[in-house]
């Protein structure tokens, strides 16, 4: 069994669409994979004007895409989310714990 790993992710293309497309992306709410998907076809295939010509480079992307694996992305983005508000909550507490400490 070939393992086609790429930097830790499932695969070239699911790292390729993560640091190229989604990283950037501030997210605030949990996603999910439709979501992801969706977000992913909008910015890959609006630059295409396929209507004339040779549909090759819309096949090799289309190919491309349906090979990343949504769902560890998905898992990724949202354990980010809740451990960006968990450290915000913890400091948040910290920050009023000091606050009463020093109005005491």
């Amino acid at each position: 069994m070939i393992d086609n790993k790429h930097k830790g992710w499932t695969n070239f293309g699911t790292w390729k669409v993560y640091a190229d497309i989604l990283s950037d992306i501030e997210f605030d709410e949990q996603v999910d994979v439709l979501m992801l998907q969706e977000l992913v076809d909008d910015v890959v295939f609006s630059q295409f004007n396929m209507k004339d010509g040779s549909h090759f480079v819309e096949e090799f992307a289309k190919a491309f895409v349906s090979e990343v694996n949504y769902y560890e992305i998905a898992d990724f983005i949202n354990d980010e989310i809740d451990t960006n508000r968990s450290y915000n909550e913890d400091r948040t507490k910290e920050t009023r714990l000091l606050i009463d400490n020093i109005t005491e």
